[in-house]
């Protein structure tokens, strides 16, 4: 089977880096994940298209994306994704290169990602470039509107108060105008299957020896 089979994780991603397509295609291809890009206003959008085969839950195309660390030439970087009824978004900037991500519950609110940096209302619309809308931005994502949304229409809304575009493909993903393919070195993809492999046996063993 190909390593890089199409899986529904990867259909429910979408992100924007702020470096040309050239370069953001380049530092794909070093990855793991396949990707469409293309140019959008002011940003370069990213869509995966596929992540390496029988990952299960380590299959999600937003994690294994920006599982490297962002080159400072492609920042600021934001990312959502749809997983298990939750928007989860992930963003850098360059005065923050640390990734800090957030998990949104349409019509609740969020819920800070566990040991990992919060990406607070404020820090998203910083990274956007759109401290403007940053009580806007508050009110959908702390206030806990959009109740009668789901993930995707939800992030949708966000995506659109914060400036970004092609929001609407994160609703309803479709093809990204005049995008080219990212394809990943396929032995970077079998290197990253052997680590993954040998680090799950070591916990597995680690963990029967409790």
């Amino acid at each position: 089977m190909n390593p890089v089979d199409v899986v529904s994780p990867a259909h429910s991603a979408l992100l924007w880096f702020a470096g040309d397509v050239e370069t953001v295609t380049d530092w794909l291809t070093d990855g793991v994940v396949a990707a469409e890009v293309a140019a959008g206003e002011g940003w370069t959008v990213v869509r995966p298209l596929a992540v390496p085969d029988g990952l299960g839950p380590y299959g999600d195309a937003l994690g294994l994306t920006l599982s490297r660390p962002v080159p400072t030439e492609l920042l600021p970087v934001i990312g959502f994704t749809e997983r298990e009824g939750l928007l989860v978004v992930a963003a850098a900037t360059h005065h923050e290169p640390r990734l800090h991500w957030v998990a949104v519950l349409p019509g609740v609110g969020p819920h800070p990602l566990v040991d990992l940096p919060v990406c607070g209302p404020r820090f998203l619309a910083q990274a956007a470039g759109a401290p403007e809308a940053a009580d806007e931005v508050t009110a959908l994502v702390s206030l806990g509107r959009g109740a009668n949304s789901g993930p995707r229409e939800f992030g949708t809304r966000l995506a659109l108060t914060l400036g970004l575009p092609g929001a609407p493909l994160f609703r309803r993903p479709g093809q990204l105008p005049g995008a080219r393919t990212a394809e990943p070195d396929p032995r970077e993809v079998q290197r990253f299957l052997s680590v993954l492999s040998d680090r799950l046996v070591e916990r597995a063993e680690a963990e029967g020896d409790r």
